[in-house]
């Protein structure tokens, strides 16, 4: 078997194809048949509904085991490293104490860096998280790889939301407002048009 072809839907990652897969990220994006693909994307996240992925076949490893025994296999998740920054009006939440919750596992406590970033290494099929502030009572669902690409209208959208800069989910007649005040505020031409600077901008705002 030499693998098969896998459209990319709306919410999957490369590293949740892989993990269904049962493979590390890398050996589905660097597959053969995807040179075309590793081409036309800047990075291996950046997948778009619709596209076409090859996934190679699993390696099937072989083991000696003693037989008329009971034997326990433990098979690792595979988990993904999200970044977080948060920010409160113009500032970031330095030194911020943050819990996040999530099925399944158990609850990670701890607080922002002083520039109010904060790393998690979580199950890379998990679909939401729960963020809470517990000195600002404040609750938040992150919802895990929702995100299109900075380059893409509804990518974003996604993050000028995230930013503040949008509050309703993506329409095309209004995206020009919510590009035009981020724009003024990066002091950007405000054209309402997702140019090269302004995504250069928005991906260094949002991170990502």
């Amino acid at each position: 078997m030499t693998g098969r072809a896998h459209r990319v839907r709306q919410g999957e990652c490369i590293c949740t194809i892989a993990a269904s897969a049962g493979m590390p990220w890398d050996k589905v994006w660097d597959a053969p048949q995807n040179e075309a693909l590793r081409e036309r994307e800047r990075h291996p996240n950046l997948l778009l509904p619709g596209d076409q992925l090859h996934v190679p076949a699993p390696e099937l490893e072989a083991r000696g085991v003693a037989t008329s025994r009971v034997h326990r296999v433990v098979i690792p998740g595979e988990r993904a490293r999200v970044h977080l920054t948060l920010v409160g009006g113009l500032e970031a939440l330095a030194d911020e104490p943050y819990v996040v919750e999530y099925e399944g596992g158990e609850a990670i406590e701890g607080s922002t860096d002083g520039e109010g970033k904060l790393v998690l290494d979580l199950p890379v099929r998990l679909a939401k998280a729960i963020l809470k502030l517990p000195n600002r009572r404040l609750r938040y669902t992150l919802a895990l790889s929702a995100l299109d690409p900075v380059d893409t209208p509804t990518g974003a959208h996604g993050r000028l939301r995230n930013l503040g800069h949008a509050q309703a989910d993506y329409q095309e007649a209004r995206a020009g407002e919510a590009l035009r005040r981020f724009q003024r505020d990066a002091d950007l031409e405000p054209s309402g048009e997702l140019d090269d600077d302004t995504i250069a901008a928005l991906e260094q705002a949002h991170g990502s």
